[in-house]
């Protein structure tokens, strides 16, 4: 069982400049997901980490006291806003932190606009189609009401002004407004959460864009209530490529299950719909809580809701972690179809376990695709002889379906870990700004405090590889010229192909001066 939602009747935009600054569940026992509690005593005041290529990554939050830290993560051109419970950062992607405050009380982030000391399960996101960064948290327990918090950067650069908006859930929610999620397309920014006290009830609130990226109150604003047992519907942080929807995804409950549940949401300014749709998928159940090394506390996994999705490129991505045995990170590519404006249903393309041996766990995961097709997940890993680390795994478009790459442990704790809370969310983002480099942020343990890492995961380009055949050679002169002269109707010859494979002269295009570079790359 979960619980409702809510949304926004009360908004305040301000435009503020930043400174410086116990066992396994049995399957079927389902869960509520949990809000984070507070103890000063876990605070960790000490030095951050720095590690350099080629396992590039750096220490981004130390223990807040706040319990699980949620870390969640937006990347721009140049740089990182990383979110946690108790805690907002925004870092060069050389690891240089330019700035980090509270999210809760007075003087916090989100302080100007009446927050109050309860703040918690943050998200952030890059968006590309307007260049800001989106943060996003929710308020509760306020004297009986609830909020969500908002916050839009005026630029790329997030050491500058932010417009933050508070909007009152009180009416859906109750004093609870629990795990939401936010997402923008072209048009619309979408919230969406679990509201405890007021019935099993899953909002989703639409608000316009425009407005709030000019900071200035939504002009519309617009709610309306998804029928759902499950709740906690995963959705797209940027929804590219314009689709006809937002689309949403949700899993369903018991020990055996074999679907999953696309939910549409169309006309999100207008009178907003949905649509759903029922997909059969392989089977999963509710997931084991994982042993560690050196504990017998196990983190609390919850259910196998979707805890992270991607849209691009007419695929749905998707992650969340299966199995009452032995829980792992499971992962699916969709391809939409235009679906359902087009009339036809989605399918599943693959899907695949992160599965690293007998004994180990994947959990707490998380998924990204990238304009060329390149997958990155992160995820938590355990196992009885394990402490608890971050691991992150890639593939190309044109890999063998199913199938990952370099699974590589980016960092571990140096102790068991004695909270039944880990996680619960995480991030992997690729970078607007360099093909094929993804950037993935999770949870470890130093000392029995939590921390969390931000590393660098490089899925290199091919370069001159432009039919995606694993080798350069006279085959790839024909879709070098489609790439070089009709860059469409090569994505349309080559789908599972990186066009920036023929960049041969790394400059961020495919142009004319590449041409030298690609002839040298056929006869080294």
């Amino acid at each position: 069982m979960r619980i409702p939602c809510c949304l926004l009747v009360l908004f305040t935009p301000v435009a503020v400049v930043g400174a410086a600054g116990g066992g396994p569940g049995p399957a079927g026992d389902l869960q509520t997901h949990e809000p984070p509690t507070f103890d000063p005593g876990t605070i960790d005041l000490g030095e951050r980490e720095f590690r350099g290529d080629p396992d590039f990554g750096f220490t981004a939050i130390t223990s807040t006291g706040w319990t699980p830290p949620d870390p969640h993560m937006g990347v721009g051109p140049n740089h990182i806003v990383v979110v946690t419970n108790g805690a907002i950062g925004f870092f060069n992607k050389d690891g240089t932190k330019t700035f980090q405050a509270p999210i809760e009380g007075a003087n916090g982030f989100w302080g100007s606009v009446g927050a109050t000391n309860f703040v918690f399960d943050p998200e952030a996101l890059y968006d590309e189609l307007s260049g800001r960064f989106f943060a996003m948290a929710a308020e509760g327990r306020a004297a009986g009401r609830s909020f969500v918090l908002v916050a839009v950067s005026d630029d790329a650069d997030p050491n500058g002004t932010w417009y933050k908006y508070r909007f009152e859930t009180t009416a859906e929610a109750g004093d609870l407004f629990d795990s939401p999620n936010i997402g923008v397309d072209d048009r619309a920014v979408y919230v969406t959460g679990d509201g405890f006290g007021l019935g099993a009830n899953y909002p989703v609130y639409t608000f316009d864009k425009a407005a709030l990226l000019a900071g200035q109150p939504p002009v519309i604003r617009k709610k309306l209530l998804l029928p759902t047992t499950t709740q906690s519907a995963g959705i797209p942080p940027v929804s590219f490529d314009n689709p006809p929807a937002l689309y949403m995804l949700e899993h369903a409950e018991g020990p055996n299950v074999n679907a999953v549940r696309f939910i549409a949401l169309r006309d999100p300014l207008g009178t907003p719909f949905f649509t759903t749709y029922t997909l059969t998928v392989p089977t999963y159940g509710e997931p084991e809580d994982p042993p560690q090394q050196g504990s017998g506390v196990r983190p609390n996994t919850f259910d196998a809701r979707f805890w992270s999705v991607a849209y691009r490129n007419g695929s749905l991505w998707a992650t969340h972690h299966v199995d009452p045995t032995r829980v792992r990170a499971r992962w699916y590519e969709f391809a939409m179809k235009g679906w359902p404006a087009s009339g036809q249903d989605p399918s599943l393309v693959q899907w695949g376990d992160l599965d690293l041996g007998p004994t180990v766990r994947t959990f707490f995961s998380a998924i990204t695709v990238n304009a060329g097709g390149e997958m990155a997940v992160t995820a938590a890993r355990s196992s009885p002889t394990e402490y608890i680390s971050m691991v992150t795994a890639w593939r190309y478009a044109s890999d063998p379906a199913g199938t990952l790459r370099n699974p590589k442990i980016e960092i571990a704790s140096n102790g068991p870990y004695n909270s039944a809370r880990w996680g619960d969310y995480a991030a992997v983002c690729a970078d607007p700004a360099a093909p094929a480099v993804f950037w993935a942020h999770h949870e470890y343990a130093l000392n029995g405090a939590w921390r969390t890492w931000v590393a660098k995961v490089d899925a290199p380009l091919r370069l001159g590889d432009l039919n995606c055949d694993g080798v350069v050679n006279n085959f790839d002169i024909d879709p070098f010229v489609l790439a070089l002269t009709d860059p469409a109707a090569y994505r349309m010859a080559y789908p599972k192909c990186n066009i920036l494979n023929g960049d041969c002269n790394s400059d961020g295009a495919v142009n004319n001066f590449d041409i030298d570079p690609f002839v040298k790359l056929l006869s080294p």
